[in-house]
């Protein structure tokens, strides 16, 4: 297998769109937490709360479930046994990475950390958690589906589309007052650094790009003229 830097490097150039507009929200992102404290971001984006900007984040919220990522690892695997198990092994990966964090940090979340201090507008039918804030779990798991969709698709210029709804998810998880900025912050380098390491794995290592199981596709079987 060549050098990890070099294949991880590979796959960054080659999904420019998508790491341009990354680096651009790491440097903004790092100058925001350097300069405001942790709560700023989530009284900001709480003064703008309104019933459109509620059906809007609600959405992008539900779009890093994993739950509707596993139709789409289905769907993959039908297509390709390797995409769907480089998917999975992104989503499970990350998401025990997650939950160690989380166990160790054991943060309040806003609600618990205004609690008695500020008075926050919440969105009418969601459940606000009050502890285990960092990182934002949710946000991983976008920056992973997000990412997953960006390596693969071939046409490069919709990676940075698949930039902007990751984004959104981590966004959401603010407005929907269940993260602060920094644990979406984290959350999105976890995602991306997993899921990047997977697709090497998968896709750059030479064994495993000649293995016969990985290379298996239903759809090839059994809907492809021969």
């Amino acid at each position: 297998m060549k050098n990890l830097y070099l294949t991880i490097s590979e796959t960054v150039s080659e999904n420019a769109p998508f790491f341009i507009l990354y680096t651009l929200f790491l440097a903004i992102g790092a100058s925001w937490l350097i300069i405001y404290d942790k709560g700023q971001c989530v009284l900001m984006i709480n003064s703008y709360h309104n019933f459109v900007y509620d059906k809007i984040f609600i959405f992008f919220t539900e779009a890093g479930d994993g739950k509707y990522f596993a139709i789409v690892l289905l769907i993959a695997g039908v297509i390709g046994l390797r995409y769907m198990f480089f998917g999975l092994a992104a989503y499970l990966t990350a998401g025990i990475i997650v939950r160690i964090f989380k166990a160790l940090i054991d943060s309040p979340r806003p609600k618990g950390f205004f609690d008695g201090v500020t008075e926050l507008s919440f969105v009418p039918g969601i459940d606000v958690h009050s502890w285990n804030s960092m990182p934002s779990g949710h946000t991983t798991t976008g920056f992973v589906i997000f990412l997953f969709f960006a390596v693969l698709i071939k046409d490069k210029r919709w990676s940075a589309i698949m930039f902007v709804f990751a984004l959104m998810v981590g966004i959401s998880r603010v407005y929907l007052v269940q993260h602060f900025f920094v644990d979406v912050y984290f959350g999105s380098i976890i995602g991306v650094l997993t899921t990047l390491l997977m697709y090497s794995i998968f896709f750059k290592n030479p064994t495993l790009q000649d293995s016969k199981f990985l290379n298996y596709s239903i759809f090839n079987k059994y809907f492809l003229k021969e």
